[in-house]
């Protein structure tokens, strides 16, 4: 029997690069999108902000760890199966390979730390 991968639904792409904006911002506060990139496909420009991200989070333990809950939520909602690593790789060498596989399962099994968190511990 042959494996079929499941596709994305429409619009997963849309809702993923403002999650890579927001992270942008806190890696790069100064980052801006080349201009060869302007106008090209959202697929091409999340490999640039995706790629940039995983860079200074490869060189800023500290920030990834103080962030390793948006950079798991933004990988567990990227589009690009192969392109997931480049985010996940930088938390397992800032926390290790254990915390971050059980932070993914976790994920999985009950969403985002958002939805976990019962309405009276909301500000």
């Amino acid at each position: 029997m042959a494996l079929e991968m499941i596709p994305d639904r429409p619009g997963r792409e849309v809702a993923f690069e403002p999650k890579l904006d927001g992270l942008l911002a806190i890696f790069y506060s100064d980052w801006v999108m080349p201009q060869t990139m302007e106008g090209e496909h959202q697929y091409h420009r999340c490999e640039v902000k995706r790629f940039k991200i995983g860079e200074a989070a490869d060189a800023d333990a500290a920030t990834t760890r103080q962030h390793a809950d948006l950079l798991i939520h933004a990988a567990m909602r990227d589009q690009c199966r192969s392109g997931i690593g480049r985010l996940i790789q930088p938390l397992v060498e800032a926390l290790g390979h254990r915390r971050i596989q059980t932070a993914i399962i976790d994920y999985v099994r009950a969403g985002s730390c958002a939805r976990r968190s019962p309405p009276s511990s909301a500000p």
